[in-house]
């Protein structure tokens, strides 16, 4: 990925729960646009970072990328997340996600380069906490 700009969300952090429905937002947001000119250039790998320490959140109600799939479901521009990989050289909490064909590239986005990601918690009482959401 040498010479592309990495976007991180500023509205990270942030949790969803079963009660909220479907959450999540675009990255980059319209303010980081206006910073990131370049953003039709973006690979189109999204990485997700996953909160480790859970200040509002008891252990037991709380969800890891390791509960996708059974206990929650994760879109990209309307496309269904079918597997992650984890990125130990950076944390272990923090994943790439694989679209269909296990592709790690979600294509160039919507018309100003945004991807639209949306999460969903199907267990009632459960909590996923996103630390960051990543554009590359």
């Amino acid at each position: 990925m040498v010479g592309r700009t990495a976007v991180v969300s500023t509205k990270t952090p942030f949790a969803v729960r079963y009660e909220d429905g479907y959450m999540g937002g675009l990255i980059p947001n319209e303010n980081e646009l206006e910073y990131f000119t370049n953003s039709n250039r973006y690979a189109g790998v999204i990485i997700i970072c996953e909160a480790r320490r859970h200040i509002n959140v008891k252990p037991r109600y709380a969800l890891s990328m390791t509960d996708w799939g059974s206990n929650m479901t994760i879109f990209v521009d309307g496309r269904e997340m079918v597997d992650f990989r984890t990125i130990p050289s950076i944390s272990d909490s923090c994943h790439i996600l694989v679209g269909e064909g296990n592709a790690t590239s979600f294509g160039g986005g919507n018309e100003k380069g945004q991807y639209e990601i949306k999460i969903l918690v199907d267990t009632p009482g459960k909590v996923f906490e996103v630390f960051a959401l990543i554009v590359v």
